[in-house]
């Protein structure tokens, strides 16, 4: 059997479970026992594997170990450097990760957090020093922006959970906040998708992950009402939009 042909028939095997199950959008039915007969259950009927989270024995090895406590040393400086610098906006739209190319060269453009046109007059590239900023790469450097902004929003909330400081756990929530009161206000960048907070569909996915572990990293510091508020107006809407691109064999849908 020819290895192309072998490689084939293995992803449509794979796939037939799958294939049976139906393109069923969020939310699931008992979406756990999907698949059983290829996972491990435990007691309690839950999957075996299931992520542990350890926050006692972290909290001891930033004490005791020094290379933890260098960590989060680090870690504090980054994270709390970021939250004094950047706020996100509703006037800005992001654009596609891969337009930042210099017009002249086709080099790719060096992405740093000054905000162009306001904190530096003009982008630049290893071989382009002063590339005119355009709507388009404007729109680059927010979707990369905005990406690290995200990135941030969880990174706050997890060392709220290692060191107590509610510093950490306010200012994700504050900007959950943001985000929830404000998605809605973003136009969709591309017709037909109905991304908002980002180019594609695909992005506006692996972020909503991030936004998902926030809240859940964030736990009782959010009040009930707070959370539904964030369900309504900016979960709810999000899947919405990922259900319209949904697929049987997607990566979004993956996501």
């Amino acid at each position: 059997m020819r290895p192309r042909f072998r490689a084939l028939l293995r992803f449509l095997l794979l796939s037939a479970p799958l294939l049976a199950f139906g393109a069923e959008s969020f939310p699931k039915s008992e979406p756990e026992k999907v698949f059983a007969d290829i996972k491990v259950f435990d007691a309690q009927g839950r999957p075996w594997r299931s992520a542990v989270e350890d926050w006692p024995g972290a909290q001891q090895r930033v004490a005791r170990d020094p290379a933890w406590a260098e960590w989060l040393k680090q870690e504090r400086a980054s994270v709390d450097r970021w939250m004094a610098k950047h706020r996100d906006r509703v006037e800005w739209s992001a654009g596609w990760s891969h337009d930042g190319v210099s017009p002249k060269d086709g080099s790719r453009v060096t992405w740093t957090e000054k905000i162009p046109g306001e904190e530096v007059p003009f982008l630049s590239s290893p071989s382009d020093p002063e590339i005119p900023l355009t709507p388009k790469l404007m729109a680059w450097w927010v979707v990369s922006f905005r990406d690290r902004h995200v990135d941030t929003m969880l990174r706050a909330a997890r060392l709220w959970r290692l060191t107590g400081e509610k510093r950490y756990a306010a200012w994700a929530a504050g900007q959950m906040e943001f985000y929830a009161d404000n998605y809605l206000k973003w136009i969709p960048a591309r017709s037909g998708q109905g991304a908002r907070l980002f180019w594609q569909t695909l992005t506006e996915a692996t972020n909503l992950v991030k936004f998902t572990e926030t809240v859940r990293q964030l736990g009782n510091q959010v009040p009930a009402a707070q959370l539904q508020r964030w369900r309504a107006q900016f979960f709810q809407p999000e899947v919405a939009v990922l259900n319209k691109n949904f697929q049987t064999i997607h990566n979004i849908a993956t996501w």
